[in-house]
């Protein structure tokens, strides 16, 4: 059987200060990577399926 899922805890004081700054940051397109590393991720995915053997 599974255990319980807990209540996600709140957020208070400057965990909550970086959690709206980050979210302020990332809505305003601060945190997105390069072409360059959209690429390389790409890439090396694409490595890993040749050599995986993933089920169907």
């Amino acid at each position: 059987m599974a255990l319980p899922i807990e209540d996600t805890p709140i957020l208070k004081g400057k965990d909550a200060e970086r959690f709206w700054k980050r979210a302020a940051e990332s809505e305003a397109g601060l945190h997105k990577i390069s072409d360059e590393e959209r690429e390389r991720i790409i890439a090396n995915a694409a490595k890993i399926e040749k050599i995986a053997k993933f089920p169907a």
